[in-house]
């Protein structure tokens, strides 16, 4: 993990354009099928409403090569909203228990990374943009559904902690999940902690917590997530999924889209 960290093998980025979301969920898609999580579709990708809404943000790890760059991994960061959060399907009371105390909360969904081991650890370069995007916005806490077997890693290294029970998503085959939840307002404090008293730990808490990375201050400074074009294109030109959204998720995308969907005469 140090030579990781030290490296400049890696950078992560928020999706920008469409052939970005494109390869981030096409990544998504392939991992979640491997790993027999969704059904095969012609399109070969995998994406939800929740991507797409203003204050969401995909991004894309990559493993640089030269002035070649491959995405190995990818996640979504998806913040408390009207709408509510994708785990609500199935930990909506453990949510909502988490609401009623004040909490901010950002969930961490969509995400996948290459088999080979040495690509998983782009998802460290992309945890910490996520994670200063989240703090940027206010979020509380992070949460996030896991497959029971991944729960070691997220409670040993990122330090989680479960707060629900094992369940099974419906539309992913069934898989179990357990939902976990880590405290932003306090991982400074545990991290150093934990990590603080030997050399690689300091490295791993001062990349995710305190190093300013340049790339990371341009990527937060942007302000917008998916342009209206590209949602056209995802939702309705290329699959038309926008007609399957809840009533209260066409009425927003409907008003938050507005000039494309009244040109397209989508909303009577």
């Amino acid at each position: 993990m140090p030579d990781v960290l030290k490296s400049s093998a890696y950078k992560a980025s928020f999706a920008k354009n469409r052939e970005d979301f494109r390869k981030a969920f096409s990544l998504v898609y392939s991992r979640y099928l491997a790993c027999k999580l969704i059904h095969p579709n012609e399109r070969e990708l995998f994406y939800t409403p929740y991507q797409a809404l203003p204050e969401s943000r995909v991004c894309l790890g990559f493993k640089l090569s030269g002035t070649n760059k491959t995405l190995v991994s990818t996640a979504t960061v998806v913040l408390d909203s009207q709408l509510g959060l994708p785990s609500d399907s199935t930990y909506q009371a453990e949510l909502d228990a988490l609401r009623d105390q004040g909490r901010k909360l950002a969930e961490i969904t969509c995400l996948a990374a290459e088999r080979d081991f040495c690509y998983r650890n782009g998802l460290l370069y992309v945890f910490r943009l996520l994670y200063r995007y989240a703090r940027k916005k206010g979020a509380t806490d992070f949460v996030i559904s896991i497959h029971p077997k991944h729960r070691e890693f997220y409670e040993k290294i990122f330090l989680f902690t479960p707060i629900g029970p094992v369940r099974y998503y419906k539309n992913l085959y069934d898989a179990p999940a357990i939902l976990e939840r880590l405290d932003l307002t306090t991982v400074r404090e545990k991290y150093y902690s934990l990590y603080g008293e030997f050399p690689e730990g300091r490295l791993f808490a001062d990349f995710l917590l305190d190093i300013s990375f340049l790339s990371d201050i341009w990527e937060l400074s942007r302000i917008t997530n998916m342009k209206s074009k590209d949602f056209w294109h995802f939702y309705m030109d290329f699959w038309r999924l926008f007609p399957s959204f809840p009533p209260h998720f066409q009425r927003f995308f409907s008003l938050h889209f507005d000039m494309v969907l009244s040109e397209r005469r989508l909303i009577a």
